[in-house]
């Protein structure tokens, strides 16, 4: 057989292996060779006295090599080093090779590293990894097993947590293998530009080789902590670290904090005094918080799981047992602002609380400050609340800065006990848009749970197109504020709820929602029911069987002034007795449009068309 080399040139092999080359040169002996037996040309490390046996120090055969060759290979066998070590031409591990360093000495890349999924690095005291060069170094990632962690092994978590962490140390990326990876401790990240990069195939896999997973075997420490340390200013943070692409999670029941201390207890990961951190497709299982943001600029989470399954353990456990999925703690003091900012959710899920104890499990909690967040698809199943805000403690530059910008887009929140969204205690500087989503309570659900409950509440929040969908416990409200300002709901749909909208001491706001009577779920008070309630537009649509509905809207208390009802979309055919029930105003039925004034209700109006 021929192969042309250019266009005119034949190189022939012969059965007895010569090879003849344009018919005029023929090289007799020439043998095919394997690659294993090609290896055997390379010149490693040994062809220059290098010995291997992790007791030599094998550094004047490793400058002989440097100088002679344009790579470093070595072969199988362990090379101690007697100090610091620099290495400037690209080194090749093959199996079975490390070098062995200790004491504070460094061994220094500052050319290319290749070398497989096994151990290479040998190392004890102090001495450590460097990676030098101008610019981006030319060793930009690498394994965990480089530095000797070891995967499905529970009995090697002391060892994986020192691996993983001199790696973070050293690597801009670091990689892990989808495989189980045991630690004992807190795996700490405290320098910028650093990823963690897992393996997932799904996250509904069952088999658990199919992807990466970090599991802390201790019950009471948090497992990753992202922070920068010192205490230093927030324009002194560190910046930028990546998690992709694993679980993290806790092979033993977490510990339960006192009530008080919740802070105090176990993360999946912990991010404090820092700036860009980026959490992509990742699981925390069974922590006391999933995601803990306590003093944090600019947090990315997108497709982020956070969910219990066990139940709690400690003396705390049988009072305290809970879960705070992702929780945003706006306490922390910086800025003006303080708390956390900039922070994105998409995709988010938190499921799952301890057994027999859902009642304070929050899947979003953001108790102070919660300046600049962005809920996009946030979803939630088995807790307490779907989103609970709480800005109360707040100084006043905090209230100023701290409860602005908030935008919540299509959550899903289903089988809560409470509530789906809770917002409480906001000061006059609140800017909170909820823009569409859903709420389904558990039929246990508690006394005055809601789809959404507004309380304390000041400034301006703006409630569009959410759903609250309450026929599993009908005495679930769709909408209930209490002594709060600025509110504008519009076009919501609420079904099934025996008291769908109720309004108390709540003043300048707008509310414009669909109520639908079932015949099942007849209500038990008036659809929507104000009490000592002033300056209110309310214009609702409600509609539904016959009879299903016991009154329109109702203004009672011991004032309501200056409030304007439009009755134009309420149908009376499905209001118990009809026309009479469309409108009541301190229980006088109002059948004609116009100002009313009747006892303590001052200075109110019928609008629109009543029939």
């Amino acid at each position: 057989m021929g192969i042309q080399i250019n266009g005119n040139t034949d190189i022939i092999s012969s059965t007895d292996g010569s090879l003849t080359i344009d018919g005029s040169l023929t090289i007799q002996g020439a043998d095919i060779r394997d690659l294993q037996d090609k290896l055997g040309d390379l010149v490693t490390v040994k062809d220059f006295g290098a010995v291997g046996n992790g007791v030599n120090d094998d550094r004047f055969a490793l400058n002989e090599c440097q100088a002679a060759v344009l790579y470093v290979l070595f072969p199988a066998g362990t090379y101690y080093l007697g100090g610091s070590y620099t290495f400037t031409k690209p080194v090749i591990f093959m199996p079975g090779a490390r070098i062995k360093w200790g004491n504070a000495d460094i061994v220094t890349f500052s050319s290319s590293l290749d070398a497989g999924v096994y151990r290479i690095f040998e190392i004890s005291g102090t001495a450590k990894v460097a990676l030098a060069g101008s610019g981006q170094p030319a060793l930009s990632e690498g394994y965990v097993e480089w530095w000797g962690a070891v995967p499905n092994d529970a009995s090697a978590a002391t060892t994986n947590l020192a691996a993983i962490s001199a790696a973070i140390k050293t690597l801009p990326v670091t990689k892990f293998q989808a495989a189980a990876y045991y630690i004992d401790n807190t795996l700490e990240i405290t320098d910028g530009i650093r990823t963690l990069q897992g393996y997932r195939q799904s996250e509904f896999n069952s088999d658990t080789g199919s992807q990466t997973r970090l599991v802390i075997t201790s019950a009471s420490a948090d497992a990753v902590k992202v922070y920068t340390p010192g205490g230093v200013e927030y324009t002194s943070w560190n910046q930028r670290v990546t998690i992709n692409d694993m679980q993290i999670s806790r092979s033993t029941a977490p510990f339960i904090p006192a009530s008080g201390s919740e802070n105090n207890g176990p993360a999946g990961i912990r991010i404090e005094d820092f700036i860009w951190v980026f959490i992509n497709r990742v699981t925390v299982q069974d922590h006391f918080s999933g995601v803990l943001c306590d003093g944090t600029i600019r947090v990315t989470m997108n497709q982020v799981i956070s969910r219990r399954i066990s139940a709690g353990a400690g003396p705390n456990a049988s009072t305290n047992d809970k879960t705070l999925h992702f929780w945003l703690n706006g306490y922390a003091s910086f800025g003006l602002a303080g708390g956390n900012a900039s922070t994105y959710f998409t995709d988010c899920t938190a499921s799952g609380f301890p057994p027999d104890k859902p009642n304070d499990t929050i899947g979003l909690y953001m108790p102070g400050a919660f300046v600049d967040t962005f809920v996009q698809r946030f979803e939630c199943t088995k807790m307490g609340w779907g989103i609970y805000m709480d800005a109360s403690g707040l100084n006043a530059d905090q209230q100023k800065t701290g409860c602005a910008d908030v935008h919540i887009v299509t959550p899903i929140l289903d089988a809560t006990t409470r509530g789906g969204i809770g917002i409480f205690n906001t000061s006059n500087w609140t800017a909170i848009d909820i823009l569409g989503g859903y709420w389904l309570p558990t039929p246990d659900a508690v006394e005055n749970s809601s789809g959404i409950r507004i309380q304390n509440a000041q400034g301006f929040i703006s409630i569009t197109n959410y759903q609250s969908i309450c026929w599993p416990n009908a005495a679930a409200r769709g909408l209930y504020i209490t002594n709060s300002n600025g509110i504008r709901a519009v076009g919501g749909v609420i079904h099934g709820s025996q008291k769908p909208i109720e309004l108390v001491a709540t003043s300048r706001s707008s509310i414009e929602e669909g109520i639908r009577g079932h015949i099942d779920y007849p209500t038990s008070q008036a659809a929507v029911l104000l009490s000592d309630c002033s300056r209110n537009y309310i214009r609702p649509i409600i509609y539904g069987n016959i009879d299903t509905i016991a009154i329109g809207v109702s203004l009672g208390g011991t004032v309501n002034n200056l409030n304007e009802v439009n009755c134009t979309n309420i149908d009376s055919s499905a209001i118990v007795g009809g026309i009479s029930n469309v409108l009541r105003i301190d229980g006088t039925s109002v059948t004609t449009p116009g100002p009313i004034n009747t006892g303590a209700v001052r200075d109110n109006l019928a609008s629109g068309l009543i029939g």
